[in-house]
This record gives structure tokens, sequence and C-alpha cells, in this order.
């Protein structure tokens, strides 16, 4: 095809195969994204990212009042919590200014709270 702007433009077609019966598209699509973004990633630790695998979509919503928003995470089932959505809302008053944030709880299914660290107990010596 060729742009009289930019001449001969090729087009290499993309192989769908492994995600042509995806429900919700590209595999790990917002891990990825959050990944290459330098400012999320600096964020995101390695016990985190198999929970962010299983996140499908982000919704914003703007608040009417201010500059607010909430920001809504969906998630396919998984082992790590209960929820299917977690949300998170940021109130502003005053615009890039956040006077507080509140998320919701979540119901984190036994030992898969990432921010609990598990502890080992030791064996007991028996004594004869």
């Amino acid at each position: 095809m060729a742009d009289p702007e930019f001449g001969e433009v090729d087009i290499v077609p993309c192989d769908v195969k492994e995600i042509q019966n995806t429900p919700y598209g590209i595999p790990n699509f917002w891990l990825k994204a959050m990944c290459n973004n330098k400012e999320i990633a600096r964020n995101i630790f390695e016990k985190d990212r198999a929970i962010l695998g299983y996140l499908t979509d982000i919704q914003l919503d703007l608040h009417e009042e201010g500059y607010g928003f909430d920001l809504t995470f969906h998630f396919a089932q998984n082992n790590y919590f209960k929820e299917s959505q977690l949300k998170k809302s940021f109130f502003m008053k005053v615009e890039h200014c956040v006077d507080k944030a509140v998320g919701c709880t979540i119901t984190w299914n036994a030992g898969s709270d990432p921010t609990k660290t598990m502890k080992k107990k030791g064996k007991k010596k028996v004594k004869v």
C-alpha cells in the first residue's frame, strides 16, 4: 500500500493463535502494561506479579464534586482473595493533590496476603 507522505508501507500479519480464544484478550495485559511504566513498575514487587496476573480490567470513575476519582480493579477468580473487584477512591479538593485515599477491604485466603510474612516454626526437640 502506498502512502504519498511515507511511501511504501509494509504490513506484517500478526499471529493471533495465542489469544484468539482468550476471554479477556491479551494474557497478563495489565501486568505487562504496569511493569512497562517506570513509575508504576518500581512499586510492583515479585510477590505482586502473580496476583496482578489475574487483573482483567481497570475502570476509572470521576467524582462529580472536586477532582477525585475511583479506580475499580477487576480480577479473574483466583486463589489469593475472594473479591472479583477491588476499589480505591481518591478524594481531591485541588487538582493533583490527594487529600485522602480509601481502599476496600480485601478478604485474603489463608496464607495469601503478600503484606504478611509467614513465620516458620522450628521443630521442637524431644527430651528423653
